[in-house]
């Protein structure tokens, strides 16, 4: 019986999964997942208790969020000498390369332009994080340049990088 709800819980996971890289977050919903996961929707109900749980119980468990939350696969190396210049375009670069090779990053990063739910408040707030955590670790002295907010220009040039993500390449 435990056997069957595993296997009930990873299809309709999956089916999340493939409405995402089928190009249709838009319809994404519980009457779509069931369909897709080939259950009635009160399973879904029965599994996770809403679509929000559900969608939170696929981002905490999906190895497809790497880039969106993001965690570039190359850790930024930043040493006391180095640049600031060459740690934030390192830094930036890799997400970039990291949110290019990712589909699924890319669809949901699609999707939080045109609504927010459970998923896409999910990777905000861990993008967030992590911008915390690299802010946390450059070597600046805000007392020694007044005048230069850094967590604004790194927030505006992330920022930047979403639609060039988006871009589709031949």
């Amino acid at each position: 019986m435990r056997h069957d709800k595993m296997i009930t819980r990873r299809r309709i996971i999956e089916a999340v999964r493939s409405i995402l890289f089928g190009k249709q977050s838009s319809q994404i919903g519980v009457n779509a997942v069931a369909k897709e996961a080939g259950i009635d929707k009160v399973m879904i109900y029965r599994y996770f208790g809403s679509m929000d749980k559900l969608l939170i119980a696929f981002a905490g468990g999906s190895r497809d969020l790497a880039s969106a939350k993001p965690t570039p696969q190359k850790e930024v190396k930043i040493a006391q000498e180095s640049f600031l210049g060459d740690i934030v375009a390192e830094y930036l670069t890799n997400f970039l390369d990291e949110l290019r090779r990712d589909h699924v990053a890319q669809e949901i990063l699609r999707w939080n332009f045109v609504e927010k739910n459970a998923l896409t408040n999910f990777v905000n707030d861990e993008r967030e994080k992590q911008g915390k955590s690299l802010m946390s670790q450059i070597p600046f002295d805000q007392n020694k340049y007044p005048g230069i907010d850094l967590t604004a220009i790194i927030a505006l040039l992330h920022a930047g990088i979403n639609p060039f993500s988006l871009m589709r390449h031949k």
